[in-house]
């Protein structure tokens, strides 16, 4: 893929996140601690079966790879499914990018992906699937994420849990 379509590509993802984000206004209960969060049953989390990352987030990982290891402001080629504790599928990216992987700069906001995503990403490796755990201050905090039309997809002060499968890794200033 040529770095103008990459580029395109990452800039509209971008731009999709940032105008959902947009919601600074605050609604539902205040954070619950991951350990007292109550998964669905049909998540499979067993935070005991997890590493429990200094800030806070849980990792797992279900299919190690053996390719390039993610580092922080790597490019990233991901496919992802991102859960509510309750069990509802919020997103699944090969649904909205038909089934080719999503592109993305694994940096922090404001520029770049929620912070749960840097503290959990590296070291995993290209082929691999991580199940990531993230409490809601590593995610949207107080802010509820909506849809195009408004509707509230992802509540505020909610942890979420995602299934992450890298399918690439590009370092920055190598084709």
């Amino acid at each position: 893929m040529n770095d103008t379509r990459i580029h395109t590509r990452l800039l509209a993802l971008g731009l999709a996140l940032a105008l959902a984000a947009c919601s600074t206004n605050p609604t539902g209960p205040g954070p619950v601690p991951i350990e007292e969060t109550q998964f669905a049953s049909s998540l499979g989390i067993d935070l005991a079966a997890m590493e429990r990352l200094e800030t806070g987030v849980y990792i797992q990982d279900l299919e190690v790879g053996d390719g390039t290891a993610a580092e922080v402001g790597d490019s990233l080629w991901v496919h992802y499914e991102l859960w509510l504790p309750d069990g509802t599928l919020v997103q699944d990216s090969k649904e909205l990018n038909d089934d080719k992987p999503i592109p993305l700069v694994l940096v922090g906001p404001p520029h770049g992906v929620i912070s749960g995503w840097v503290d959990g990403i590296p070291g995993m490796r290209v082929g691999g699937t991580r199940r990531l755990v993230i409490p809601s201050e590593r995610a949207y905090g107080p802010s509820a994420m909506r849809d195009q039309v408004g509707n509230v997809i992802i509540p505020a002060h909610s942890n979420l849990v995602f299934e992450v499968e890298l399918a690439d890794v590009r370092r920055p200033g190598t084709d």
